[in-house]
């Protein structure tokens, strides 16, 4: 039972992520353990797979090394662009 809430709580949390990151062109995931490869394969399944253009292993990071991070992956976007 507490698997089960978990998965969909889990799930409610991707759709979240997917509602803010749909219509982008280019995604860029990074982060701690599995979750990024979880985030991935609802990417995929939603048939966003080919705009992720990099999953990268990260342990846990401050917001300027998050924004790092982006703009060392996308360099001619602007701030305004990475959150």
């Amino acid at each position: 039972m507490r698997d089960r809430r978990f998965w969909n709580h889990l799930g409610e949390y991707y759709d979240k992520i997917m509602a803010q990151i749909r219509d982008a062109t280019e995604i860029q995931i990074f982060g701690p353990e599995e979750a990024k490869y979880e985030l991935q394969k609802h990417l995929e399944s939603e048939g966003l797979a080919e705009h992720i253009v990099s999953v990268e292993d990260a342990g846990t990071l401050t917001n300027v090394q998050i924004a790092t991070r982006v703009r060392k992956r996308f360099p001619t976007r602007s701030q305004f662009d990475i959150f």
